[in-house]
């Protein structure tokens, strides 16, 4: 049984280590962590995060009360979340939240596009597809997670003071606490010019073909999360 469980989701590029890290700092006692994880088949073993704002539970049984439990998903395929496996390897909660991380999709792409030698950031038509899918939540086109709390990662980059907003649904008042720079394997590039990035590689005709095919790029309502 988990006193509150957070789930996030993400996409890689996104700003996610930042927010979980943001997430754990609210409060007093170390939060468990399952990074990066299989939803439907979460392995606390395998997928444990080793970091000082976290509990170290790899000598101790799993299955425990817990004060507070974090998830991470990250470029996940939210449209096929099975919630009864999940909690029968996880636990209920009493409270849970579930978050979904978005970052507007041409510096998104570039983050990714700019580290070919990281598998793990491979830009694939399924990664496109699930990005999708995690707009289409955001913007309330879905709900596969249940009203999630969103966070987008281009107004915390210009308004850090909006996740104020986040608190309140938390069910916590505005904290002052500030994300941390650097979490993750870093950045994509050698400077803090989170919002152009996509413009180093506007005269990359591999890029711009990529850039011009992804979907809702133009659309009404995108800058509700991206401007």
């Amino acid at each position: 049984m988990n006193n509150v469980c957070f789930n996030i989701f993400g996409m890689r590029r996104s700003g996610n280590h930042a927010i979980l890290h943001w997430v754990a700092d609210h409060f007093n006692t170390k939060p468990w962590l399952i990074h990066n994880t299989s939803f439907n088949k979460p392995n606390p073993e395998e997928d444990f995060y080793e970091h000082e704002d976290f509990y170290d539970y790899r000598n101790e049984d799993f299955n425990v009360d817990r004060d507070v439990l974090i998830q991470t998903f990250e470029d996940c395929d939210i449209t096929n979340l099975d919630w009864k496996a999940n909690a029968e390897v996880v636990g209920k909660s009493v409270m849970q939240f579930n978050m979904i991380i978005i970052r507007d999709p041409l510096n998104w792409l570039a983050s990714r596009y700019a580290k070919p030698e990281w598998p793990a950031v491979k830009i694939t038509p399924q990664i496109i597809d699930f990005w999708n899918q995690h707009y289409k939540e955001c913007m309330g086109w879905t709900s596969y997670l249940k009203r999630p709390i969103v966070v987008s990662y281009n107004m915390m980059v210009k308004k850090p003071d909006c996740l104020e907003s986040v608190e309140d649904d938390m069910f916590m008042s505005p904290s002052g606490i500030k994300i941390k720079p650097g979490m993750g394997i870093g950045s994509s590039f050698n400077d803090e010019d989170y919002l152009n990035r996509w413009k180093k590689f506007e005269n990359d005709p591999t890029f711009m073909k990529l850039a011009n095919d992804l979907p809702y790029r133009n659309i009404d309502g995108i800058n509700e999360y991206f401007e």
